[in-house]
């Protein structure tokens, strides 16, 4: 496969981003602070080690940011004409940028794809107990409306890191299961 190098707005103009997923610094003449020129080689950029999604550190406009290479990617090379807010790797490979792996999304297709396929429990059913008596919640989003626990404490009480939330032990349902399949063994 062959490499494509664009060149990211995102970026002001300085790199460019490629199908593959590298990021370089393209060859240019800058003023330092006292006036004299410099002239900077094109430069291949390392990735910042990180065990989540991988990224590089740049500076823009004289300020150190990270920026994430899969949102970079998708910004150069993905379409986006409904403007969604979140990307998406369809394979689930946080380390696959490739621009045939990502797609736009909304926030809750990107929640419900990570629950589908079992790379978060964030949209996953999870169950509250309190004195014998339980109840099944769709997500963490609606166990929280409902009880008015904050899902941080939701899912570190049912990851078994604190034994209860709001007074309450909780759980998440099995991997695979989904809400439905839980209404309809309430009604058998």
């Amino acid at each position: 496969m062959n490499e494509i190098w664009l060149e990211s707005k995102t970026l002001a103009g300085r790199y460019m981003v490629s199908s593959l997923g590298r990021v370089k610094r393209m060859a240019h003449v800058s003023s330092t602070r006292s006036g004299v020129a410099k002239s900077y080689p094109e430069r291949l950029i390392q990735r910042a080690k990180s065990n989540d999604y991988p990224r590089i550190i740049l500076k823009v406009d004289g300020k150190a940011k990270a920026y994430l290479i899969h949102r970079l990617v998708a910004e150069v090379f993905v379409p986006n004409p409904d403007d969604l807010p979140c990307i998406n790797h369809k394979d689930g490979d946080k380390s696959n940028p490739h621009p045939g792996n990502l797609e736009w999304c909304t926030h809750q297709e990107n929640m419900a794809h990570a629950a589908a396929t079992g790379l978060s429990d964030c949209a996953v059913p999870v169950q509250s107990a309190r004195q014998g008596m339980g109840m099944w919640f769709p997500s963490l989003e609606s166990a929280m409306r409902h009880t008015g626990v904050s899902k941080p404490c939701i899912c570190a009480a049912a990851r078994k890191k604190q034994k209860t939330a709001g007074g309450m032990v909780w759980d998440y349902a099995p991997p695979g299961v989904v809400f439905s399949d839980l209404l309809s063994e309430e009604a058998a």
